[in-house]
């Protein structure tokens, strides 16, 4: 085995600095700062209340600042240094569950969890899920369906390791990368007039019943859309169902505008629906695999996100 000899690393003057702080106060600290209580984080740590508050005890007291507000009404609220530490406490335990697997270059274990808009989790994940069956089988993958807004503030607050949504490459806190560029579509029932064009006016879906995605941001889209051309649209149902909005449609009850697609074109009760152009065409929407900024990636979170861009063309709805 290689030897390093001593004093090649530039400034090293011996020892090693050791921190004197270990990663299980990181740890309890860190499941305080997600579950907004330290009742609720010695729940999910399987410990007493006491070892979760003295850990934050004794990292407030070497660190010399608080790091949370505790009250009754307020529960377990990060200061502004907390809020940092927080940051830096998550990296620092990924690199340490990570240590193993990156010295061994072994194969993915661990959990990995990942949340998405709710109409992409049954078009994006099963190919993943599949990969990592047959690459990575100890890797656990949870996918959680959440409406963006609340997908957004679980990722940053530390709950997800990664996130696919629309249009936040743009956010100044997160980092990004591309899996397709795509617009929205009307969607018919197959017997519908309307279907036996190949691009439909905004004027005349306007004109009918629509079914509108009730999860942010689908009805802010749809109903911008129309406003952008003058029109009001007539917005029947609301419903954070994708597959009962489809089946709506098909049935004939309103048309529906959407982002996303299935490949079958049968509603769940085998009715038959279209999915047709838009005139004038919708804006682009982005669909991004997102993590936080000041977020070092785990290993498996790095290799989930690389698969992601490089499938993500491959599971663009078609136009």
């Amino acid at each position: 085995m290689r030897q390093i000899a001593r004093g090649r690393i530039r400034g090293n003057t011996g020892r090693m600095p050791v921190p004197r702080f270990s990663l299980r106060q990181l740890a309890y600290f860190a499941a305080a700062a997600r579950a907004g209580s330290i009742s609720a984080a010695a729940d999910d740590e399987h410990v007493s209340r006491s070892a979760v508050a003295s850990a934050i005890n004794e990292l407030e007291e070497l660190f010399t600042v608080p790091l949370a507000s505790r009250s009754r009404g307020s529960g377990f609220t990060l200061t502004p240094t907390g809020e940092q530490v927080f940051e830096l406490s998550l990296s620092l335990l990924r690199e340490a569950d990570d240590l193993p697997g990156r010295a061994t270059g072994a194969a993915l274990t661990g959990s990995l969890t990942v949340g998405a808009f709710p109409s992409l989790v049954p078009t994006v994940f099963p190919f993943l899920y599949e990969l990592l069956a047959e690459q990575h089988p100890d890797l656990r993958l949870e996918v959680r369906s959440l409406p963006q807004p609340e997908l957004l503030s679980t990722l940053r607050a530390g709950e997800l390791d990664l996130a696919v949504a629309y249009n936040v490459h743009l956010e100044h806190d997160l980092d990004s990368r591309l899996m397709y560029d795509t617009v929205m579509h009307v969607i018919l029932p197959a017997d519908h007039p309307l279907a036996e064009r190949d691009v439909v006016p905004a004027a005349e879906v306007a004109k009918e019943r629509l079914v509108v995605m009730s999860h942010l941001p689908g009805p802010d889209d749809t109903l911008a859309y129309f406003v952008r051309q003058g029109l009001a649209p007539q917005v029947w149902v609301r419903t954070g169902d994708f597959e009962l909005m489809r089946s709506l449609v098909a049935r004939g009850l309103g048309l529906a505008l959407c982002i996303q697609a299935p490949q079958t074109e049968v509603s769940y009760e085998g009715r038959r629906l279209v999915r047709r152009r838009l005139d004038p065409t919708p804006n682009l929407e982005r669909l991004s695999v997102v993590w936080p900024r000041s977020r070092r990636r785990s290993r498996a979170a790095a290799y989930v996100a690389g698969l992601l861009e490089e499938y993500g063309p491959a599971l663009a709805p078609r136009t």
